[in-house]
Formats: structure tokens, sequence, C-alpha cells
């Protein structure tokens, strides 16, 4: 059995790494959201490795290495933060310590456990397969800006979506049957597949998904155990009837930086055109032409509770646009 130790101050971060190692064949974790809680144990419940975030209250990750050396004990340590460059010139030489930079992917990181812990654990037979809700669960925990790429085989395959997290809020979901929560619940019940996580700085998307994401994977574990029969999350009337088809390849999203084209004749039209914006900055607020470009996409891709969605904060922020409220009806039936 291979101990590791997670000490992170983040609660929920700290649990979403301890229940990914716990997955993993042979490893139990211990969590601690401080350092002296885990040298109080070193001694009783010596560990195998030591994975420690570095910007922590009280004490600093680092000062588990003295710790560890009074004591005569020199485990693997993985140091893991998002200010890497800030303790670059304290981080020692030392064999067996290696870092980490958030965001990570969350599959390279078992790896290396699997690496580090492999003669305590000879059943183990390769590293877990981390999936979507773990990643995204990491990132919105831990406040990250990422790219959640699904694929469409355990080996990798065709890409089938795209999940978007900025600043720990789900931002944007999109797969080749459209956008939205929609999305994610169809990339959540893909049986077969495979994730990627890459760190993003920014993104110049529109959002898309206005739902917490713990709701929506509560959501998705019920479509998975068959607690709930209906995939789609939009307005559907109950008993409705409702064919479930798992997204195929799709080109990846556009980012949404311009007004939309000129509406056809006998469309609906703005009585004020807003006019062109460059590209949205996370925290910027979206102009009447990026709600009803919004609004479009989300129509066009059949996630219609989006749509409306788009089309009120629409009204909230710019009103005296009769013409939103016909759309809204229009989709309410």
């Amino acid at each position: 059995m291979g101990l590791v130790y997670v000490i992170e101050d983040e609660p929920g971060l700290r649990d979403g790494l301890i229940d990914a190692l716990g997955r993993l064949p042979g490893v139990q974790a211990l969590g601690f959201g401080l350092v002296q809680a885990a040298v109080d144990v070193l001694e009783s419940h010596p560990p195998d490795l030591i994975l420690t975030d570095l910007n922590l209250p009280e004490r600093c990750g680092l000062d588990i290495l003295g710790e560890l050396d009074m004591r005569g004990l020199n485990p693997p340590v993985v140091l893991i933060s998002g200010y890497l460059e800030a303790y670059r010139e304290y981080i020692p030489e030392r064999s067996g310590l290696v870092t980490l930079a958030k965001p990570f992917d969350l599959n390279v990181l078992l790896e290396h456990v699997q690496q580090v812990l492999g003669e305590a654990q000879p059943e183990s037979q390769g590293a877990s397969d981390c999936g979507l809700f773990e990643y995204l669960k990491l990132a919105c925990l831990g406040a990250h800006t990422v790219e959640i790429l699904v694929f469409s085989d355990p080996a990798g395959g065709e890409l089938v979506g795209r999940v978007v997290v900025l600043g720990g809020q789900l931002w944007s979901v999109q797969d080749s049957q459209g956008m939205g929560a929609d999305a994610f619940l169809r990339l959540a019940c893909l049986t077969h597949g495979s994730v990627a996580c890459n760190g993003l700085e920014r993104t110049a998307l529109m959002r898309n998904v206005y739902q917490a994401w713990d709701s929506l994977v509560s959501r998705a574990v019920a479509l998975r155990e068959g607690s709930a029969t209906n995939p789609q999350f939009g307005l559907n009337p109950p008993g409705s009837e409702f064919h479930f088809t798992p997204p195929g390849p799709f080109e990846p999203p556009v980012p949404l930086n311009c007004a939309p084209p000129a509406p056809e004749p006998g469309a609906l039209t703005l009585q004020q055109p807003e006019p062109e914006v460059g590209l949205l900055a996370h925290d910027a607020q979206p102009t009447l032409d990026d709600y009803l470009a919004a609004a479009s996409a989300a129509e066009a891709g059949g996630a219609t509770a989006d749509a409306i969605h788009h089309l009120e904060q629409a009204m909230v922020y710019y009103p005296g646009h009769p013409e939103i409220l016909l759309w809204v009806m229009r989709l309410k039936g």
C-alpha cells in the first residue's frame, strides 16, 4: 500500500485530488489543510509520497522538506503551485523532488504517482483514466481557466467536445449537436472516450452555460445511473419522447467577436443595432448583439433553454426592444 499525503488548503481541490488518487490501485491518500497537520503524523504514518501546495496558510509547503530531514525521511515530493516562478529560487536541488504548475493535467500527475509507487503496488495495471467530472471539479474549485477536450475513444480518436472553464466558472460547452448545458450532458453521457486538459490565459468565447457546474454534474450522474431518462436540459414537456444521439466529431468553436450577420427579410431585427465589439475580456459586459448572437447560436444548436436565457438577459440589460420579447414568446411556444 502506498501512502500519499495531499497538503492543500482549498478543501474542494484537496478532496478532488484525494478522490482521484483513491482510484489508483494500492494507493491510500491522506489530506491536510496545513503543513503542521501533516508534520504531526509524519512519524506515526510515514508517507511514500507527498503532494503539497506551496502557498499555504501559516507555513510554506517548502517547510515539509526540513521536517522530513529532521526525521530522517526521504519520500518523493511533488510541489504544486500556480506561482512556481515566485518560489523558483527557494526550491532546492533534491532527489525525488519535482514541480508541477497549476493548472495541470491530472493524468500526468497520476502517472507520476504510479511510477513512484510502482514497487509498493504490484497489482497496479496502469494509470487511472480521469474523466470530464474530475477535470471540471479541479478546475472550478481551483478557480482556473482551462479547456477540457473530449475525444471519442480511450485512445484519443476524434475530438467530439470542448468545455471551457473561466476563472473557476463553467463558461462554454460545445459538441457537434450544439452548445450549452445540453452539450455538457451529452458529453457526460458518453460511455467511452478520453479527455485532456489545457491551461488558458483567457477566452474570447461567448458564455453559453449559466447553470452551476455541480448541479450539472449531479444531473449527469442521474442520467448515467438511470434515475433520469432525458439527457436534454432544455424545456421538454413531461413524458415527451426524446432520442439521444451521442455527439460526433465537430469543428472547434469560433470566438464570438463581432455583431451577427444581417438578418434575412422578415427576420427579427434590432431597432438600434449595437456597434461591433472586439474580443471580450472575462469581466466585460456583453453588448446587445453579443446576447442575440449567443441566442441565435443556441437556438440553431437546439439548446432552447439557453437561447431563452440569453434573450432574457438581453431584456434585463437592454430594455426597450419588443422584438426580443416576441422571440422569447415564440421559443416558449
